[in-house]
């Protein structure tokens, strides 16, 4: 079902079948001899047929837009055949030269399951130093869907055939943020000798893919798959977007993604597509049945640098606000995961202890601070920081090379 519902056109369809019964039971209603049995089966069709046209409205306009916007924005980079189906990837910039050797080429792999647009300011900039990648995820951006169900390891294999059918060549550093950063470890340990080298920006920890701190991700993966759904049919702006509506709203001035805003309207284009939230929903509940596919073991990575930057308190967002806003999002967040007070502070405990984890899955790990005041979207609050450390990554790595 997953599969069938992240084509643009299956609102559509149901739409139609749903049409179809409404009249059916509308017409069984004009055999029916009883009056009151009749009405009421009269009325009953009526409104199946009229929920139906609204929702065949809707899918056709959202069918229209996804067209329109594919016109608009064609790829940027160029795609390549996957295993069957095509990915995009777009790399600039080329490898320089110095007195120390040659310059590493730097992946860039977004949060969640985003599009390659998510981390472009980061790619854009260290483009002009040396050579750079962006790709998108199966499903996402301008890359075509691929098999069900998606797994972390899928992902991983689909990236090294699309590096290898561009022509690019490794060791890469690979720069994560987020579940990006889950996705670097797992390209790591299975290509070790394509990754010279690791920057991770607030990767997922190990224990947020197992009990207690699985909830979150258990959460979000229900998320994409109702926003997906609401999507075929035009509706998901009933659904309000994850982390509010005034840091995605571009116009505003607490716009989170204010580095992005060059490529915002592009990559919304790209969002209209349902296949990204419903691969990224079943990446997501494949790495919750799955646990065993993730980065955990101490040393896992080998001998790969490794910068894993996180900030201190990984609740800071939350206990910056007052003490009455703190105590409601705690007891929306208990609703919201079905927790007592003692499952979430055990939770909350069990994240902030995963991450000093990750710094141990290489020998040379390093745990490292972001600016203070950042939240864990500061690759796009302190892109600067970031780049510096992108840069130190590049330097140890030359050194090591000569």
């Amino acid at each position: 079902m997953d599969a069938f519902l992240s084509y643009d056109w299956a609102g559509v369809v149901i739409a139609l079948v749903l049409l179809l019964i409404g009249f059916g039971i509308f017409f069984l209603g004009l055999r029916r001899k009883r009056k009151g049995l009749k009405w009421s089966v009269l009325i009953f069709g009526c409104l199946i047929v009229l929920i139906s046209l609204i929702l065949l409205a809707g899918s056709v306009y959202h069918v229209l837009r996804v067209i329109k916007a594919a016109q608009k924005f064609p790829p940027p980079g160029e795609l390549y055949e996957v295993d069957g189906f095509k990915m995009h990837i777009m790399a600039e910039g080329k490898n320089a030269e110095t007195e120390e050797g040659v310059t590493p080429t730097i992946l860039f792999i977004p949060g969640g399951y985003s599009q390659g647009l998510a981390l472009w300011h980061l790619h854009k900039s260290i483009a002009k130093e040396t050579r750079s990648i962006i790709f998108d995820r199966a499903g996402t951006g301008w890359s075509q869907r691929s098999p069900f169900p998606r797994h972390v390891k899928r992902d991983v294999q689909e990236l090294r055939l699309l590096l290898d059918a561009a022509g690019e060549k490794g060791p890469f550093i690979l720069v994560g943020h987020s579940w990006g950063g889950f996705f670097a470890n797992n390209y790591a340990l299975n290509y070790h000798d394509d990754v010279a080298g690791l920057v991770l920006f607030e990767a997922s920890p190990p224990e947020s893919v197992v009990e207690p701190g699985s909830k979150g991700l258990e959460l979000f993966a229900r998320y994409m798959k109702m926003k997906a759904a609401l999507d075929l049919f035009t509706l998901s702006r009933f659904l309000p977007p994850i982390g509010g509506e005034e840091a995605m709203d571009p116009d505003s001035p607490d716009f989170l993604y204010k580095p992005l805003r060059e490529v915002w309207e592009m990559a919304g284009a790209n969002e209209l597509r349902v296949r990204g939230s419903w691969a990224a929903a079943a990446s997501f509940e494949a790495m919750l049945d799955n646990p065993e596919l993730q980065v955990q073991t101490e040393g896992a990575l080998g001998d790969i640098p490794m910068f894993a930057i996180y900030r201190e308190n990984m609740n800071s967002e939350i206990d910056d606000l007052p003490e009455a806003e703190r105590q409601e999002i705690r007891e929306q967040s208990m609703k919201m995961f079905d927790l007592s007070e003692q499952e979430y502070e055990a939770m909350m405990e069990s994240i902030s202890a995963s991450v000093q984890q990750v710094p141990l899955l290489s020998e040379r790990g390093e745990l490292m601070r972001p600016p203070e005041g950042s939240s864990h979207q500061f690759p796009y609050e302190f892109p600067e920081f970031c780049l510096e450390k992108i840069r130190e990554m590049i330097a140890l790595v030359m050194r090591e090379s000569e």
